[in-house]
C-alpha cells in the first residue's frame, strides 16, 4: 500500500474464526436485495473476478533502452507490497540491460526525499518509485524534474490528482493497470463491495475500515460506497478511520476495530482496505467468534493467504505485485524512448478465497494466469 501505511511489519495471526457463508446462488432465493435483484449483478461481478480481470500487455512498443542507470525506490523494503514490485523491476532490468540501484524509502517523507536526492546526485537516467504518492515526496520529485531525470510511479498518485491536492504534476508517468490510478482504486472498492453484497445475499451490514491519509484508499472507499448504495438491503453501520500514525501502532488499530465490533453486533461484514491492516486486526476477528462474519481484505499477499486458509479472512481482492513492477519497468522504458502516454499494461484484480485462486504455499501471493513477463520481454527484445 501507500507511503506511511507501510510503516508496519506484516504479521499473520493464527485463529479459527469462520470464513463466512458461501456465496448464494445468483438465481436462488437469497439473490435479491430489498430494492431488487442487485445481488445477482454483484454475483456476476464476483464470478468474473474469480477468473481474473487482467489482460495481456499490449503488443509492440519501444525496444529496450539499454545501458541505463535506473534507481528504484520502494516505500519500504520491509513491506511486501513495496519490496515485491522492486524485486520484479530488478528481474525486468536483466532483460532491459539496465543497472538498477535500490534505495529504501524507509516509510517516511524524509526517507523518500533522501532516496530520490541520492538518485539525482548519482545522475540516474530514471527513477521508479513504488507506493510513494507525490505530495510526501514533492521536494525530491521536484529536484529530479529540475535535473531532467524522468520519474515513474508504481501504485501511487501524482500531485495533480484531485485527492492529492490537485497541484502541478511532478511524475513523468504512472503505470496503467487497466486504467488510470483513480480508476484502479475505485474499481478495487467496487469489487470488494460486490463480494460483500453477494456473500450476504444483499443484506450486508458493513464495518468499513478506511485510511483517510492515503489517496488510493480514498478512491477505494468512494468505489465501495457507490457500489454498496446500489444494494437496497445493505448499509455501512460504521466507519473506522485508521490514520498513518495508527498503523505505526498495531494495538491502536486493533482497539479501534474491536470497539466498533462491540458497538455494532449486527455487523456481518468487515472490510479491511489492505493486507497490512488485516494483519493488525486478525486477532480481533478471531476473538469476535462470529461465525457469520464475512471478512474481506486487500492485496492477497502471503500474510492474507495464510489467514484465508485459517478461516480468519473470507476473501481478498488480489493485486499482482510482481506484475506492477514489470509495468513500472515498461513505463520507464517507454518514457526513456520518448513516449508520453502509457497504454493499458494489463494488470488488474482477481478475487481469491478458500475455493478460488489460493497459491500452493502460504509463502506465495496469488499468481495471475497471464504470462506478462513473456509479453513484456517480447516487446523489448523484438
Amino acid at each position: 500500500m501507500l507511503a506511511a501505511m507501510t510503516a508496519v511489519a506484516l504479521v499473520a495471526a493464527a485463529g479459527c474464526s469462520s470464513s463466512g457463508p458461501d456465496l448464494p446462488d445468483s438465481t436462488g432465493s437469497g439473490a435479491t436485495s430489498a430494492s431488487g435483484d442487485y445481488t445477482a449483478t454483484a454475483r456476476e461481478a464476483v464470478d468474473a473476478a474469480y477468473k481474473g480481470l487482467y489482460s495481456a500487455p499490449p503488443k509492440g512498443g519501444p525496444s529496450a533502452q539499454k545501458g541505463k542507470n535506473i534507481w528504484v525506490i520502494p516505500c519500504s523494503s520491509a513491506l511486501f507490497g513495496c519490496s515485491e514490485p522492486a524485486a520484479a523491476i530488478q528481474e525486468a532490468a536483466k532483460v532491459l540491460d539496465w543497472k538498477v540501484t535500490t534505495a529504501d524509502g524507509k516509510a517516511s517523507p524524509a526517507g523518500y526525499t533522501a532516496a530520490i536526492n541520492q538518485a539525482v546526485a548519482a545522475h540516474a537516467d530514471g527513477i521508479i518509485t513504488i507506493a510513494i504518492d507525490c505530495p510526501p515526496a514533492r521536494a525530491g520529485l521536484q529536484a529530479a524534474k529540475n535535473a531532467r531525470i524522468p520519474t515513474v510511479a508504481v501504485w501511487a498518485y501524482d500531485c495533480d490528482d484531485p485527492k492529492a491536492g490537485g497541484g502541478a504534476s511532478l511524475y513523468s508517468a504512472t503505470i496503467n493497470s487497466s486504467g488510470t490510478p483513480p480508476q484502479f482504486g475505485t474499481r478495487w472498492g467496487t469489487l470488494k463491495a460486490d463480494y460483500a453484497i453477494a456473500a450476504t445475499g444483499g443484506r450486508a451490514k458493513v464495518l468499513l475500515i478506511t485510511h483517510p491519509d492515503f489517496v488510493v484508499t480514498q478512491y477505494e472507499e468512494a468505489g465501495y460506497r457507490e457500489e454498496l448504495a446500489r444494494c437496497g438491503g445493505c448499509q455501512i453501520v460504521d466507519t473506522v478511520d485508521i490514520t498513518g500514525q495508527d498503523l505505526g501502532n498495531p494495538a491502536t488499530t486493533a482497539q479501534k476495530v474491536a470497539t466498533a465490533l462491540q458497538k455494532h453486533p449486527e455487523a456481518n461484514v468487515v472490510d479491511a482496505p489492505d493486507d497490512t491492516t488485516m494483519a493488525e486486526i486478525s486477532q480481533v476477528i478471531t476473538a469476535s467468534q462470529n461465525s457469520d462474519l464475512v471478512v474481506v481484505a486487500g492485496e492477497g499477499y502471503p500474510s492474507t493467504v495464510a489467514l484465508i486458509r485459517k478461516k480468519v479472512v473470507t476473501a481478498a481482492v488480489g493485486v499482482p505485485a510482481n506484475w506492477l513492477g514489470w509495468e513500472g519497468a515498461d513505463a520507464m522504458n517507454r518514457v526513456l524512448a520518448g513516449e508520453t502516454t502509457i497504454p493499458n499494461q494489463g494488470a488488474s484484480f482477481q478475487i481469491i478465497d478458500a475455493d478460488h485462486g489460493l497459491p500452493a504455499s502460504d509463502s506465495q501471493s496469488w499468481t495471475p494466469s497471464v504470462d506478462y513477463r513473456a509479453a513484456f520481454t517480447a516487446n523489448w527484445t523484438g
